[in-house]
């Protein structure tokens, strides 16, 4: 996946908030934890890394949860309050998904429950949210808490 760059010693992520799918298609997404999310528009990957080349984040894997098929992480990135969910796929071995949002704030718990991903943010206190995101389809993920319910 070109969103993701590993090396020996660090793991870095496109800073954009988006969807980044392995195809290489990005859907970027626009929004806040009170209002909700949506996709704004479609590009490729290629398109953004030519036109902001620097444009990445460290990211620290820092919880995991694991089914027969997939692997699911969650953490932070390199900038503060940001966040990001990825699915890697056991079976040919690649990134799925990735998610990074700017304003997401601490993901702390990740689930897989039948064909979704359900992560939960410490934001907004302390009640926090709920992200619910569909493994085959990121693109349509919601979110529940105390401002929609």
């Amino acid at each position: 996946m070109k969103a993701i760059i590993k090396d020996q010693n660090d793991t870095m992520c496109r800073y954009e908030d988006a969807i980044y799918m392995q195809s290489g298609n990005v859907f970027l997404i626009e929004g806040e934890l009170d209002i909700g999310y949506k996709v704004y528009e479609n590009v490729n990957i290629e398109d953004l890394i030519e036109s902001e080349p620097d444009g990445w984040t460290h990211i620290y894997f820092d919880v995991s949860f694991e089914n027969s098929q997939y692997i699911a992480y969650c953490g932070e990135t390199g900038y503060g309050g940001a966040g990001f969910v990825v699915l890697f796929n056991k079976s040919n071995r690649l990134y799925e998904w990735l998610i990074h949002i700017s304003n997401c704030n601490n993901l702390h718990t990740i689930k897989i429950i039948d064909e979704n991903i359900i992560v939960n943010s410490d934001e907004p206190y302390p009640d926090g949210t709920i992200f619910t995101i569909p493994i085959k389809n990121p693109e349509k993920f919601k979110i529940q808490n105390k401002y929609n319910t």
